[in-house]
């Protein structure tokens, strides 16, 4: 895949999983990294940019439509009026630190761009910590998917497994963690 390519499927990714998409840009991001870790970590600038974009578009739309915006969001795989209430709360409680640690817990980002002009409403510090919260775990993902693949190799070798095994791997662990996603955080 060329660079430019990869930067452009992470960037609109990175777009799609802010507004209504449910799949992270990590998915992407760690297939990617399975056979060039290093334009990965690239393209995963990318993918913040496109997630930023995503994230801004969503706090404009929910500035001028709160309510119709939270209510499309339900409709997302993966997010009901519970989550988007959790979300509330936490972002009323912890106020913006609440952005870096939500994505640890299962939050997806695109409730805190919603529900942030109703909560925080401060957008350059949403920007701001949308970039550590963000990238930190594309940063992380990719690391883990390139450091599982190379301390497999030898024994991939050893079983003269088909080159293709690294996709394999990433296919089988990202439908593990969405069924139990989706098991936990319901469909």
């Amino acid at each position: 895949m060329s660079p430019r390519r990869a930067h452009g499927i992470a960037a609109l990714w990175g777009f799609a999983e802010a507004t209504l998409f449910f799949l992270v840009p990590d998915v992407f991001l760690t297939a990617l990294a399975t056979r060039r870790p290093g334009l990965a970590l690239r393209a995963s600038g990318s993918a913040l940019l496109g997630a930023l974009l995503g994230g801004l578009v969503l706090i404009f739309v929910a500035t001028r439509a709160p309510e119709a915006t939270l209510a499309s969001l339900t409709h997302v795989p993966g997010i009901d009026p519970e989550l988007l209430e959790d979300v509330r709360a936490d972002l009323e409680t912890d106020g913006a630190g609440a952005l870096l640690v939500g994505p640890a817990l299962g939050r997806p980002y695109k409730l805190f761009a919603a529900l942030w002009p109703a909560t925080v409403a401060n957008v350059p510090l949403f920007v701001a910590l949308s970039i550590p919260a963000r990238w930190l775990r594309f940063a992380l993902t990719i690391a883990l998917a390139r450091g599982l693949v190379r301390g497999l190799e030898p024994l991939a070798r050893r079983w003269q497994l088909p080159d293709r095994w690294p996709l394999i791997l990433w296919l089988l662990s990202w439908s593990g963690f969405y069924v139990f996603y989706f098991r936990h955080f319901g469909w």
